[in-house]
């Protein structure tokens, strides 16, 4: 069970609330307003048409800008499709396609990473307790890494707590780039076995769009958790097991 903190409704709460309400302001603006929808749709389909005409350069560049923290709206699975259309190895376009989104999303990493020192000074039980966490089970955190990268999940939801906590970044990053590489690959072989019967300019996704803006709201959820959950009740939960265990004398016969 997550024990959260009596809820008071400050300053977590009014900037969770403008953000989720901006969202949808976007949103609306998007698909409601002719010239919001219009600038996004030039925007998104000169980018993937810049991404196909480079080649395996527009494949790295349209993941590493994709994934280029949470704030950038930029199908690049659209793109790495249609790159795969083209003849391109899928192979290699899976390869350039985990390294650049890794890097991308290493952003979140430097995001979280900066805001460290004033999170340990503002809730320093609330760090401690969410660093013995993560410390005591690292592996854990590297499978979550891994299959966050993998799936269509946002993962900025990792790289930025972890960012916070100074998480080791060799720890990080691969089991990242594993999980974002085998994506990549997911997504070229995909392309490239609908070859024959594929060609032009792909349109614009809105399913991409609302799976990076999904990726934000829970980005956001996240770090208000961060804030509002009682992790020292819950570091005891979750390590005591295993100190416990650790710990205990062996049994003599």
């Amino acid at each position: 069970m997550i024990h959260f903190k009596p809820f008071r409704f400050g300053r977590a709460e009014r900037v969770t609330l403008l953000i989720l309400a901006s969202l949808i302001v976007l949103v609306i603006g998007i698909y409601r307003i002719p010239a919001v929808a219009d600038w996004y749709t030039r925007v998104t389909d000169a980018w993937t048409a810049w991404a196909i005409q480079y080649g395996y350069f527009g494949a790295f560049m349209a993941a590493l800008v994709g994934n280029l923290t949470i704030i950038i709206v930029f199908p690049y699975t659209v793109a790495i499709f249609f790159l795969a259309t083209t003849g391109l190895d899928p192979i290699w376009l899976g390869v350039l396609t985990g390294t650049g989104a890794v890097l991308g999303e290493f952003s979140g990493y430097l995001i979280g990473r900066w805001g460290s020192h004033r999170f340990q000074r503002a809730k320093p039980e609330a760090y401690d307790a969410l660093d013995r966490i993560v410390r005591g089970r690292p592996t854990s955190v590297m499978w979550l890494l891994f299959l966050f990268s993998s799936l269509p999940l946002p993962d900025d939801v990792l790289f930025i707590p972890l960012g916070m906590l100074r998480f080791p970044v060799w720890k990080l990053l691969w089991p990242a780039w594993l999980g974002k590489m085998i994506a990549g690959l997911a997504v070229a072989f995909f392309g490239s076995t609908l070859e024959p019967v594929l060609s032009g300019q792909p349109p614009t996704s809105p399913l991409a769009l609302f799976s990076q803006l999904g990726s934000l709201v829970a980005v956001i959820l996240v770090m208000y958790a961060i804030v509002k959950v009682d992790w020292t009740v819950m570091m005891h939960r979750l390590l005591n097991g295993k100190m416990t265990s650790a710990t205990r004398p062996e049994m003599t016969p």
